[in-house]
């Protein structure tokens, strides 16, 4: 699909659709100015979600973007090409294996093995050894044997769940047998969150204790939102002894206090302070109609001099979804520098007072281009 786009927030000057190879085309009538003529195939540029898959996922997108001055009574050349991408050949897969040791105060029957590609990769499985598949190798049932069968040759991320560790290992083309995996002294117990203000449970769905020194891939492991064994605000602790923070995803709470808590080994009660979230959530409108952010803006928004914790909105939905939101460090006077919106002059920065502990709505109202 070839398409021409202005520079001056005006919409889509040409949608062509389908485009041969080898096709030559004249189009006529396109106003001065900057203009981006593009070729893509695939699946479309910039979609949020797409960098969070590897390379191989992507292997039938591709674009090539041209930025042309269009200037009166001239006629401007430009070539298009895409790269056609090769197929990978798959590498024979090799055997993976080693051994396990265990500390005393893990429950066994909970230790599952996880070998994920590292980074992740839709084109390699992984693979799950549950504890009835380790076999034990000394007598006192602390050292095992495990077997990840054959997998592709690669780097990959060895993850003990209950433990909320893992260890990068690297497979070559003669495959490994000698991996050696050794748990850190266990930690557990009860992670509570407490309102700092008024000294009462906050209770939060998707909670995660993140160990400091968790190998980066499949991701932080979830401790969820307490049982029907749990009082509101608390939450199970499973993890290994060291440093650690408190993560969740919510826009109305943020940690009082920053930095990580240390966690010796043993039987933990473990309380973190909240405090209610400070921030700014934009609203766009064209006279009396909501216009939804994801629509018509060409870039990011800029806040000074605050830091922004947190974005949340968009990614479609109807207006009130994709209002951003931003969640600030600390509360005070800011400034907003917003971004251009297709069909719509440009808006000039302005100032919002944000008060603690409170997010404030601000409506931008719009003007459109003539």
């Amino acid at each position: 699909m070839v398409t021409i786009s202005s520079l001056e927030g005006r919409p889509e000057l040409l949608d062509s659709g389908p485009a041969r190879a080898g096709t030559i085309a004249r189009v006529d009538g396109l106003p001065e100015g900057e203009c981006l003529v593009a070729l893509r195939h695939g699946a479309p540029a910039g979609v949020p979600w797409f960098p969070f898959f590897d390379d191989a996922s992507r292997d039938g997108s591709a674009e090539d973007v041209v930025d042309v001055s269009l200037v009166a009574d001239s006629v401007e050349s430009v070539v298009l090409a895409l790269r056609t991408p090769r197929e990978p050949r798959a590498a024979p897969a090799v055997p993976l294996a080693g051994t396990i040791e265990v500390p005393e105060g893990y429950d066994l029957t909970e230790l599952e093995l996880r070998v994920d590609p590292f980074p992740r990769s839709t084109q390699v499985s992984t693979v799950s050894i549950p504890f009835e598949r380790w076999r034990p190798v000394d007598s006192g049932n602390r050292r095992f044997a495990w077997s990840a069968g054959d997998v592709a040759p690669g780097s990959y991320a060895l993850e003990v769940n209950a433990a909320d560790c893992a260890q990068p290992t690297d497979v070559g083309a003669q495959g490994r047998g000698d991996v050696e995996l050794k748990l850190p002294p266990r930690a557990s117990g009860i992670l509570r969150l407490v309102d700092e203000a008024t000294g009462k449970p906050v209770d939060l769905r998707g909670v995660h204790w993140i160990p400091l020194d968790r190998v980066v891939g499949r991701g932080s492991s979830n401790r969820g939102a307490g049982s029907r064994d749990f009082a509101p605000g608390t939450y199970p602790l499973k993890t290994h002894a060291g440093p650690g923070h408190v993560l969740f995803f919510d826009d109305d709470w943020v940690v009082a206090r920053k930095g990580p808590i240390e966690l010796e080994p043993g039987e933990h009660d473990v309380t973190v302070l909240l405090r209610r979230a400070c921030g700014i959530v934009l609203r766009l409108v064209d006279g009396a109609t909501e216009v939804p952010w994801d629509d018509v803006a060409r870039g990011d928004v800029a806040i000074r001099p605050a830091e922004v914790s947190s974005r949340s909105g968009g990614l479609g939905g109807p207006p009130q979804i994709q209002r951003p939101r931003f969640q600030l460090a600390s509360p005070g006077r800011i400034e907003i520098t917003l971004p251009r919106f297709r069909f719509y002059r440009p808006v000039p920065p302005f100032e919002v007072e944000v008060p603690p502990g409170e997010v404030v709505t601000h409506t931008v109202e719009l003007v459109r281009l003539p």
